[in-house]
């Protein structure tokens, strides 16, 4: 066996360390640790005996009895472990993410889904804020409406225009309007008119002699005298029949744009067939068609009536 380091010697205790300074000569056990259990001193006849054969004696100084050394009285203090660095650092982003923004210094970073939770939160508070004080508006409108009651009409500055009044119709009761060129006296020279007689019905009867006198007066009233035989041809049964006419017919009239239509008739006269057969001669109230010149007045109706008087 080698010799001790410290002191030189060769006795070795059971539990390995020297027997001369303490020193253990098995495992150096390190200041502080607890030694380990699982180690136990190795008994039986050593491997190597050339460690077993004592050595001469060395010369060596003697050693003087006093304090140990304190560096094996008391172990030093372990030097401070400073914490191994993050391995992501706040102060330094890593690249290919955001830095974080100076409000969430020092905090953990906020999960994107509670961010849109938090925006979305905000605004359904708003929009609900805003239909709120909406519906308080409204409803003070309201209330103010009511008390100021209907709102008053628009007053227009603007005369309306009065609407075209409708052209007169004839009436009895209408001022009659009537062409100066009728007014007077005159004698009708030919006639071919339509006449609804009782037992024959409606037939053409035609002028053979004298006609009827006829006066038009600016007052809008006319009377037709037929005197006391005014003659007339009809074809009665397939066969020309003479036919007398006695007294008056008067009528009321009115002109309008070349036209003159009697209002109301009244007749005073009687006709007679062949002398025999009397009967009432109708009023007509037949609209016509006139055209009056110098001394000439010419009227036309439906169906080819047509009459000439002259002055």
């Amino acid at each position: 066996m080698r010799p001790c380091a410290i002191c030189g010697g060769v006795t070795v205790t059971a539990d390995g360390t020297c027997a001369g300074c303490g020193v253990s000569r098995g495992r150096l056990q390190t200041p502080g640790f607890p030694a380990n259990p699982a180690y136990r001193p190795v008994s039986g006849p050593p491997r190597d005996t050339a460690e077993t054969t004592p050595l001469p004696p060395v010369s060596a100084p003697p050693i003087v009895p006093g304090p140990r050394p304190p560096a094996w009285r008391t172990p030093a203090a372990p030097a401070p472990v400073s914490p191994a660095p993050p391995i992501f650092s706040k102060a330094e982003p890593v690249i290919g993410y955001d830095a974080p923004s100076p409000a969430l210094a020092g905090t953990e970073r906020a999960h994107p889904f509670a961010v849109v939770l938090v925006v979305l939160a905000g605004v359904v508070a708003a929009v609900v804020l805003g239909a709120v004080v909406v519906q308080f508006a409204g409803a003070d409108s309201r209330a103010a409406d009511r008390l100021a009651g209907p709102p008053p009409a628009p007053v227009s500055l603007v005369s309306p225009t009065p609407s075209p009044s409708p052209s007169p119709s004839p009436s009895p009761s209408a001022s009659p309007v009537v062409d100066a060129c009728l007014a007077g006296p005159w004698r009708v020279v030919e006639q071919r008119e339509l006449v609804a007689l009782p037992g024959l019905g409606t037939i053409a009867v035609t002028l053979t002699g004298a006609g009827p006198a006829v006066t038009y007066d600016a007052a809008g009233t006319g009377r037709a005298d037929y005197g006391t035989a005014t003659v007339y041809t009809a074809l009665v049964g397939g066969r020309e029949t003479l036919i007398t006419v006695r007294g008056t017919v008067s009528f009321e009239f009115v002109t309008v744009d070349g036209v003159t239509a009697a209002t109301e008739a009244r007749s005073a006269a009687t006709f007679t067939i062949e002398g025999d057969q009397p009967g009432d001669w109708p009023a007509s109230l037949t609209e016509w068609g006139y055209r009056c010149g110098a001394g000439e007045l010419v009227l036309t109706g439906p169906d080819a009536q047509r009459e000439r008087l002259t002055r």
